[in-house]
């Protein structure tokens, strides 16, 4: 188990990575906040970017970058909370490519590459909706249990209360999101572009 963490520990260190797309100055910037190490590169320096998808309980999406130098930077919708605003920049102003040679796309194989983006946005979207509904029963079940059976209420069932309450109103409201990523996800995958 103390590997396991020591690994754990490792791997965050070696890989966490914040991205910055800085448009006025058509640069973007991969800084390793915990190594003290920036990449720093004009627009035109970048060779393109592709999209990959990982399975997991829940597959991810990943965008992986690649530089003229040969660099290559990833980052995925797993540990990236603004993942979508990212890729609507670097369609905006990156060349979209795939496959692990980068290969350069005409217009009908990025509309595909588009086209399976939107669609798999939209499944891993219905996934996380099954599991928060799935989460959000248990919870409801769980509270439901301590609500209805007359136990004496002490400060180590409130506490237990209060974090389950706080629990499924957070579960509600992530699902509330949750739909509204399938509805405008499905209303663009009609449309070509992002």
């Amino acid at each position: 188990m103390g590997l396991l963490f020591i690994a754990g520990i490792g791997s965050f260190f070696c890989l966490s990575l914040i991205v910055k797309i800085d448009v006025k100055s058509q640069q973007i910037h991969f800084i390793y906040p915990l190594r003290f190490r920036t990449y720093s590169y004009e627009f035109a320096s970048i060779y393109g970017y592709r999209y990959k998808y990982l399975p997991a309980r829940i597959d991810y999406k990943v965008i992986q970058f690649k530089t003229k130098d040969g660099k290559k930077f990833t980052i995925s919708d797993f540990e990236t909370e603004n993942l979508r605003k990212i890729e609507k920049l670097c369609f905006d102003y990156l060349e979209l490519r795939r496959g692990k040679s980068f290969e350069k796309l005409n217009e009908q194989q990025k509309r595909g590459e588009l086209r399976n983006s939107k669609d798999f946005d939209i499944q891993q979207a219905k996934d996380i909706r099954f599991f928060l509904i799935l989460g959000l029963a248990i919870s409801i079940f769980l509270i439901g249990m301590f609500l209805t059976n007359p136990v004496q209420l002490d400060l180590n069932i409130l506490l237990f209360l209060t974090f389950w309450t706080v629990l499924t109103i957070s579960m509600v409201f992530k699902l509330r999101n949750i739909q509204r990523t399938i509805k405008d996800r499905t209303q663009q995958s009609a449309n070509p572009d992002l």
